[in-house]
């Protein structure tokens, strides 16, 4: 029983002390009056012991669940602390540049250019990354187009090949001073051409001509390789390649097949036969027209099937800029009959020949229009063959050595020649004239010369006195001259009037000068058109012509600028300046009708805009006026324009105005220049009273 109470007394001891130690609380009334022995305080400590384990195991669990919530508030308060550290400093240098105000200019500068040093430095910083991330995607590119290439994608390498070139073109890097940038454009050109060989490989595989063979294979796909005819368009677009690449296809063509087919002079002709895939020329073909459009038009179908649109419209304008004048030289024309006798074989060419256009334009071949106007002109051609054929029989005929044969009696029907080839000269020659650059002055050059010799060889013939009378008379080309001159004049009138025009047309045609946005520009190119035909007309006209035909060209300019003047119902003070300004700039003509400008040197001054003008340039008198008979008009409307009231009397009434102008278009003139007021109508009335100054 005595044990049982001592141990109930440590208990209570213990339990005491741990809440005293723990709370902070006061053990009652009955455990502190406990007697204590010494027995009693080896529980008690075992006690403490027990409450001291406990607590340390409650703290280690408080503080696991909140170590991370602790390790946040230790490192805020770390921030917080350098923060309250760096806003001292910052109070303190704020209190000592208040301080020493000399020293804090200089510290402020410091700061202004160490921020700039580290803006500099980040914007390098960023633009070395970006220079770093282009380069490397750059080299990924380069890496799947090998890659693509080794695996016969000529396609997806081709697209990679350009998207890593627009890539490297935008690093912002110079490739010049950059090793890495030069690596890499050389890596992308070579990839190029190992892409082109490979791209070339695949090309031959689907496109193939041998020569020694005389065959053409076109295939649209093959199995061993992953493009098709197609897409290989799109590789010759991307290499630039097209034009080059079927201008050799069909040089190779023509080699092989073509050419042995079309070539008249070869003892045996090759036939051209056709399969799915395979062109080839093998055995021996007719000699006749038609055989050789039905071999053609087996190339021209196979090659429409089995060749792509995108590769056909290349092919077809070289293939036929070709093939068709050797075809109109050497087979068409050659069949030609010169009389009716073969006029149904000629016509079944023609037929055929038009079939054969036919299945040309079918199969979307283009450039054969040569072929087509020779159908087309076909009647005619066998009408100049038979003319042809006839001069050369006349010809034979009155050669030397035929004097006795039986139709000499004929001869005299000679005569009638002249007429007839003069009649056929007006008629062609229009046509082939034109073709060249100032034909018109040609022909009227020719035809005055053909005409002078004709006048020569007639007084010649008339003198004769070892020919009969009756022979002498029997020649008559006096209306064949004058027909021929008449046929040069309407040649020569023919040409101004139509250089006329079109000067007419650069300075504004039916609308006023005036009117026009761009006034310099019309007189500039009015100019350079009159330069332009004085030159081309140079070589060909006599001198004395050629200044009557240039003086035309501009009196029509200079007519129709005083025309466009006289129109204006008013003139300004700053339309008068540049109105004045462009008929100096017309008058710079005065330079080609200067007595001293060389004729065999002209052109050169000519098409450079005129020449300069030197001192004895400036000594000469032009004689512009002397063919283009309103030249001085435009020179003294300019003065006009210029002067005041006093200077147009002046021009009026003491000078030669009224040679060149009437008194109502001076006073016209007046009115749209001037204002309305007393001293514009007493000019006016002085110069109403003397109508004609001069003759007075």
């Amino acid at each position: 029983m005595a044990v049982g109470t001592d141990t109930k007394t440590a208990t209570q001891l213990g339990d005491a002390i741990v809440a005293f130690a723990l709370q902070g609380e006061f053990p009652d009334e009955g455990v502190s009056s406990l007697s204590l022995a010494e027995g009693d305080l080896s529980p008690a400590i075992e006690a403490l012991a027990r409450a001291k384990g406990q607590l340390e195991s409650e703290i280690h669990i408080i503080n696991e669940e909140t170590k991370g919530d602790v390790s946040s508030w230790v490192r805020n308060a770390k921030t917080l602390q350098e923060d309250i550290l760096r806003s001292k400093r910052l109070a303190d240098d704020i209190v000592r540049q208040s301080e020493a105000p000399d020293v804090s200019g200089k510290t402020i500068q410091d700061a202004v250019d160490h921020v700039e040093f580290l803006r500099r430095e980040v914007l390098y910083s960023q633009q070395l990354h970006e220079a770093l991330t282009g380069i490397r995607y750059v080299n990924d590119l380069l890496a799947e187009v090998e890659q693509a290439m080794n695996e016969r994608r000529i396609l997806d390498a081709l697209r990679l090949l350009e998207k890593s070139w627009t890539e490297l073109d935008n690093v912002p890097v110079n490739k010049k001073s950059c090793r890495v940038m030069r690596l890499l454009d050389v890596r992308a050109f070579e990839l190029k051409s190992a892409v082109h060989k490979v791209f070339d490989h695949v090309w031959n595989t689907l496109v193939h001509v041998d020569s020694e063979t005389k065959r053409l294979s076109i295939y649209s796909q093959r199995e061993t390789e992953q493009m098709t005819l197609s897409e290989a368009v799109i590789g010759l677009e991307a290499y630039k390649e097209v034009d080059d690449r079927m201008s050799q296809l069909w040089q190779d063509i023509d080699r092989a097949i073509v050419s042995p087919r079309m070539d008249v002079r070869a003892p045996q002709l090759l036939a051209i036969q056709a399969s799915e895939n395979v062109l080839e020329a093998q055995g021996e073909a007719g000699r006749t027209i038609d055989d050789l459009f039905a071999d053609l038009q087996k190339v021209v179908e196979f090659l429409a099937k089995r060749l792509p649109p995108d590769l056909l419209i290349y092919l077809s304008p070289i293939m036929m800029s070709d093939v068709v004048p050797r075809l109109v030289s050497t087979w068409l024309d050659a069949a030609v009959p010169s009389s009716l006798r073969d006029i149904g074989q000629f016509q079944a060419v023609i037929k055929s020949a038009s079939a054969f256009c036919a299945a040309l334009e079918q199969n979307g071949f283009s450039g054969f229009t040569e072929l087509k106007e020779w159908v087309g002109n076909a009647p005619s051609i066998w009408l100049a063959k038979c003319r042809e054929t006839a001069l050369d029989a006349v010809r034979n005929r009155i050669s030397r050595g035929h004097e006795n044969n039986p139709v000499v009696a004929a001869a005299p029907g000679l005569f009638s020649l002249p007429t007839l080839a003069l009649a056929m000269f007006r008629a062609v020659s229009p046509h082939y004239y034109a073709m060249e650059l100032g034909g018109n002055m040609l022909l009227y050059n020719d035809a005055m010369y053909l005409a002078e010799r004709l006048s020569e060889v007639g007084a010649r013939w008339k003198a004769r006195d070892d020919v009969t009378p009756r022979a002498r008379n029997m020649l008559r080309i006096d209306n064949d001259v004058k027909g021929l001159q008449g046929f040069a004049n309407r040649a020569y009138t023919g040409e101004l009037s139509t250089q006329k025009t079109v000067l007419g047309d650069l300075v504004g045609g039916e609308q006023s000068l005036m009117q026009q946005d761009e006034m310099d520009s019309c007189i500039d190119s009015a100019m350079a058109r009159v330069r332009s035909m004085a030159v081309t007309w140079e070589s060909i006209l006599a001198r004395s012509v050629w200044y009557q035909a240039v003086g035309a060209l501009v009196d029509r300019l200079a007519t129709k600028i005083i025309a466009d003047v006289m129109d204006m119902a008013s003139v300004g003070q700053d339309e008068a300046y540049k109105i004045a300004q462009l008929i100096a700039k017309v008058t710079e003509l005065d330079d080609l009708f200067l007595p001293s400008r060389s004729w065999s040197s002209a052109a050169a001054a000519t098409t450079a805009g005129g020449r300069e003008q030197t001192a004895a340039d400036a000594e000469e008198i032009p004689a512009t006026a002397q063919y283009a008979s309103s030249w001085l008009r435009l020179k003294y409307l300019s003065e006009v324009l210029q002067s005041n009231l006093n200077e147009v009397k002046y021009l009026w009434c003491d000078s030669e105005l009224s040679l060149y102008f009437s008194a109502d278009e001076v006073v016209d003139l007046i009115e749209a220049s001037f204002e309305a007021n007393a001293r514009t109508k007493e000019t006016i009335r002085e110069i109403r009273e003397r109508p004609q100054p001069v003759m007075t």
